[in-house]
């Protein structure tokens, strides 16, 4: 996973066919502002626990298969 962050701060990992994301994410990089999981069709959930990343700016989902969003986000 550490090559697909630059600078401790932007992760990406855009169209890696992925089919979950682990909810421990925010443990290992609590300082992420980007997560791009963007083009990961099979992603259909993203944990509550992403809500505990306390200075994501952006969260780039565009082609995931997502129905909504956790309430942590809201």
């Amino acid at each position: 996973m550490r090559e697909f962050v630059v600078n401790g701060v932007s992760l990406d990992l855009r169209s890696k066919n992925l089919n979950l994301i682990s909810p421990k994410l925010w443990l290992t990089y609590p300082n992420l502002l980007t997560i791009d999981l963007s083009e990961n069709p099979s992603i259909t959930k993203i944990p509550e626990e992403f809500g505990n990343i306390l200075h994501l700016k952006q969260l780039r989902l565009a082609g995931c298969g997502l129905t909504q969003l956790p309430l942590s986000f809201l």
